[in-house]
């Protein structure tokens, strides 16, 4: 389903949010060391890494073909029409999860300069 591949992929930075943060706090309790900026230095790269990838498929759902006259299916794949209630609840679901990320990811970047050149 479409759908789900979407939620995934709107689901995704949230997870490797997460994943990296566990990570180095384990490498923080097994070596004891600060490891504050390796945290801000793969969650960055991690984040700008998958950037592209979570933006085509979120913006999969948008782009629709017009088949037949006046028909129109979602491009990525053509069983889904567009402008039904379930198309048009995805599609607004996209757009908060697409502001959000960016959001999150522009806060994370703002904040790391303020804790890495000082107040």
């Amino acid at each position: 389903m479409i759908y789900a591949k979407v939620l995934l992929y709107g689901l995704l930075p949230y997870f490797l949010i997460v994943f990296v943060l566990i990570f180095w706090l384990a490498v923080y309790l097994i070596k004891r060391r600060n490891v504050i900026s390796e945290l801000i230095g793969a969650e960055i790269i991690s984040l700008f890494f998958i950037h592209p990838s979570v933006i085509n498929a979120l913006t999969s759902t948008v782009s629709c073909t017009e088949i037949d006259p006046g028909k129109f299916y979602v491009t990525s794949n053509l069983y889904y029409e567009c402008s039904t209630d379930e198309h048009k609840l995805w599609v607004n679901l996209m757009i908060f999860s697409f502001n959000l990320f960016d959001y999150f990811n522009s806060l994370f970047a703002l904040c790391t300069l303020h804790w890495s050149f000082g107040s």
